[in-house]
């Protein structure tokens, strides 16, 4: 896959808007697994994408902090779209609930200077349903 070799080469970079760009770039990767129904790969792409983004905020990048709580958004909401989809067993909608939520707060950071993809994701998260 194409998109797996950008994600392979933002990897190689430390500067921050290339660390925001493997967020979105495993974020990306996250959801085509998710459609493909390799939830495995999904997980780990989440995780990835999540990693980033946090240490980002952690450790004050002079990326705009919006920007980096609206790609949290976006991989929170694709966690929580994989869980769901994984089922119900083993807590996986608890889980999927727990991302939801964390979306909805992710969001919250982001205030009201939302961009298209931001307004794509609240309404996303409107449609998503409550588990618990």
């Amino acid at each position: 896959m194409s998109i797996e070799i950008v994600l392979n080469a933002c990897r190689k970079v430390d500067d921050w808007q290339e660390q925001y760009g493997t967020a979105r770039t495993a974020n990306n990767l996250a959801a085509v697994y998710i459609c493909t129904g390799d939830l495995e790969a999904a997980l780990a792409a989440c995780q990835e994408a999540e990693s980033k983004l946090v240490d980002m905020l952690q450790e004050g990048n002079p990326h705009p902090e919006p920007l980096t709580f609206a790609g949290l958004a976006m991989v929170k909401y694709n966690a929580a779209v994989l869980f769901w989809a994984a089922g119900d067993f083993e807590n996986n909608w608890t889980f999927a609930d727990d991302n939801r939520l964390g979306a909805h707060e992710a969001l919250m950071e982001v205030g009201e200077d939302a961009d298209e993809d931001v307004e794509f994701i609240r309404s996303a998260l409107v449609a998503f349903p409550a588990l618990r």
